[in-house]
């Protein structure tokens, strides 16, 4: 069984689903925010591997909230376009995080690409195109709730 690496911190509720999926964890580095989960029996497939939905939804949320808090104050964007290639398989159990890179920001398009890691194996990667909104945008990631 994983266990939660140093540095990583709860993502306090961000929505209902991200709430249904959770917990999820987030540590900022460096080269932004790292997206983790220790996947449990509710992550699986038929099979008892990690679903490919699942990964999906991790790309989504760690490619848009790196692109989110990579300002201050931190700007909301919608995925326009996504694609995510399945490398390997992720254990029931397994810790993994999801490191992003984001690859330019203009005026109103963002573009990211992420990596997901299984302690030394890259399970899967993504890569994702963002739009900008107009939106209020301010809950933490980490830290207080804002309830």
């Amino acid at each position: 069984m994983g266990s939660i690496p140093q540095g990583y911190k709860p993502i306090f509720r961000l929505s209902e689903y991200t709430e249904l999926i959770g917990p999820l964890y987030s540590r900022r580095n460096a080269d932004g925010i790292s997206l983790g989960i220790l996947f449990e029996e509710k992550h699986g497939n038929s099979r008892g591997k990690g679903h490919g939905g699942m990964i999906s939804t991790l790309a989504d949320l760690a490619m848009g909230y790196s692109l989110a808090f990579s300002e201050d104050p931190p700007k909301p964007y919608v995925t326009v376009n996504m694609s995510v290639d399945f490398l390997g398989h992720i254990e029931i159990g397994e810790w993994v995080e999801v490191r992003v890179n984001i690859d330019k920001k203009g005026a109103t398009m963002a573009f990211a690409r992420c990596e997901f890691w299984a302690g030394d194996r890259q399970v899967a990667r993504a890569t994702g195109v963002f739009k900008t909104t107009r939106a209020e945008f301010n809950i933490p990631i980490q830290g207080e709730s804002n309830e």
